[in-house]
């Protein structure tokens, strides 16, 4: 059976108001406890959706970290030694080799150094104007969000609304075949007893008349 029409929801909370009647909610969750002790677990409730697309297949690194993060693996720390500046040891002291790995990398510490000196100048200049810019743009999506959260409260307002009206309007007439269908089951009930007087009766003179009969 489909999930869409398995499980339909039948509720008139402004008709049906026994709920707030004093213990009928515990004995309505000992119902409902009762009834999910029956419920038998499905072995695939996904089998009705499609199965999910292949992620990160063409970037290899994002799929590799994808992969780390779902079998639960730290992130490896990040190396800082290369941002150390540590000049050759004793051993290496006469390895022109190691000499040149430990100028390179301070020339690319220089030049980091420029680079951050050159942001924050920037950030002197053009910051507070695009700080500015940032907040308004942050205050229009906020004033844009609130009017689309006060829409939808004023539309579940009203949705509430008519529903109030239409059950409160439609009580009545519920509440009148409610109590003819009552009514009628009682009917039904007095005609069946009455069915089975006279099943009972019918036979008494059967019993009755056979019984004469082999008597005379």
């Amino acid at each position: 059976m489909d999930l869409e029409v398995e499980n339909w929801i039948d509720s008139l909370p402004y008709i049906d108001t026994q709920y707030a009647e004093p213990g009928m909610k515990e004995q309505v969750e000992k119902l409902i406890k009762n009834e999910m002790k029956t419920f038998q677990p499905r072995k695939d409730y996904l089998a009705h959706l499609p199965s999910p697309p292949t992620i990160f297949e063409r970037n290899p690194l994002l799929k590799q970290e994808f992969e780390r993060i779902a079998r639960g693996e730290r992130i490896p720390p990040i190396d800082t030694v290369r941002y150390q500046l540590n000049r050759p040891s004793t051993e290496h002291w006469n390895d022109i080799s190691s000499w040149n790995t430990a100028v390179n990398n301070a020339r690319s510490q220089l030049e980091h150094q420029h680079l951050r000196l050159m942001n924050l100048e920037l950030m002197l200049k053009y910051g507070s104007n695009s700080w500015l810019q940032h907040n308004q743009q942050v205050q229009q999506t906020t004033e844009v969000l609130k009017n689309q959260l006060s829409t939808l409260k004023n539309q579940i307002t009203e949705t509430n609304r008519k529903r109030k009206l239409d059950q409160m309007n439609i009580g009545p007439k519920l509440q009148q075949l409610d109590e003819e269908f009552y009514g009628l089951c009682q009917q039904n009930i007095a005609i069946e007893q009455a069915c089975h007087q006279i099943e009972k009766k019918i036979k008494e003179y059967h019993d009755r008349d056979f019984t004469n009969f082999k008597s005379s």
